[in-house]
């Protein structure tokens, strides 16, 4: 991809082998984040009022529950240079099993460097079990103007 070798997109963690024609695969960090509320329950005027507590994913993996929610991070970090926006997509293999990756936030905005969060949520009646550096999404750029 012409962007990568000008240095308009930069990838960390950048392997040849997950660049496709349109899009660079994405892979789970190596942590997930359990949210609960400060009270009793949440208040939807009021979402900021959480606490995330950090699990690190051991090497057997991350048994998330039939509809539990949880907040993770990419291994990779991302590079938009002003004129280049970012998407992330969450991968539809894990949709078909009712692993939603990408539930809110999926723009990438210019000069944005950092890693992309993932909102995942379990929605099927089975526990799905997560890996680090598991394929969790891809993510596809576009020039503005």
């Amino acid at each position: 991809m012409k962007l990568i070798s000008n240095d308009k997109i930069r990838i960390s963690n950048f392997l040849d082998e997950y660049l496709g024609p349109v899009s660079y695969e994405m892979h789970l960090g190596n942590s997930i984040m359990i949210i609960e509320p400060i009270s009793k329950s949440f208040e939807g005027s009021k979402p900021k009022e959480k606490v995330l507590k950090e699990i690190k994913i051991q090497d057997d993996g991350y048994t998330l529950r039939p509809k539990q929610f949880i907040i993770a991070k990419t291994l990779e970090s991302v590079y938009c240079d002003e004129d280049i926006v970012g998407i992330f997509d969450g991968k539809a293999s894990l949709a078909q099993i009712g692993l939603f990756t990408n539930i809110s936030s999926t723009l990438v905005e210019p000069l944005t460097d950092s890693s992309i969060t993932c909102e995942i949520f379990n929605c099927s009646n089975f526990p799905i079990k997560l890996f680090k550096k598991q394929k969790i999404g891809q993510i596809f750029f576009s020039g503005l103007g």
